[in-house]
């Protein structure tokens, strides 16, 4: 489950850095009942609806040709769900974007 994470924090920082001209992110890890919940947060340009509806398809992509495979939210997407969890996104354009990621607690701690 900690490289699932792994992966998702690093393809959705990667998506920002890129994409969103973001000054601030936001990256938070919590739980919530039987859930483990990662937020990541930014403050960039956002998306519109169309773009937003299809950010988990694969080869969906607004890079040039060339610049990407558009495969990476894709497989994120997917290994959130094979994992029991959801994806949870809110975006306008100009109020940046909210990823929400619920994962299934595997275990107690301690």
């Amino acid at each position: 489950m900690s490289i699932a994470i792994y992966r998702i924090v690093q393809e959705a920082l990667t998506n920002i850095v890129k994409y969103a001209r973001a000054r601030n992110v936001t990256v938070d890890l919590g739980a919530s009942g039987d859930m483990v919940t990662l937020l990541i947060e930014d403050d960039g340009v956002g998306m519109d609806h169309a773009t937003r509806s299809r950010i988990f398809e694969p080869f969906f992509t607004t890079k040039a040709p060339g610049q990407g495979t558009g495969i990476g939210l894709a497989v994120v997407y997917r290994v959130v769900e094979r994992s029991g969890g959801f994806v949870h996104v809110d975006s306008e354009p100009g109020a940046g974007t909210r990823i929400r990621v619920y994962l299934p607690r595997v275990g107690s701690p301690g």
